[in-house]
């Protein structure tokens, strides 16, 4: 149980900064700058892989919610059981 919660911390750990990274991404799009005479298929590309940003970045946080909840669950039942 103890691998476990170990297994799970390092899986947060790493989730936490790909989280930051994605984040740090979507900051940085260069979408909101294109200039308005930009062509209209650059305008589409840009939009399109700021939704795919937006979701890579809800995909992060669904897991790592999951593995919080998944922790807390073997937290738990390990606090149970040492008493």
């Amino acid at each position: 149980m103890i691998e476990t919660l170990r297994k799970y911390e390092q899986e947060l750990n790493l989730l936490e900064e790909q989280i930051a990274e994605a984040k740090m991404d979507l900051e940085t799009d260069h979408y909101p700058f294109l200039c308005q005479g930009s062509p209209a298929i650059q305008i589409i590309e840009a939009y399109e892989e700021t939704n795919q940003r937006k979701k890579h970045l809800h995909k992060l946080l669904t897991q790592r919610k999951d593995l919080v909840a998944k922790k807390k669950i073997i937290q738990s039942y390990f606090d149970k059981v040492k008493k």
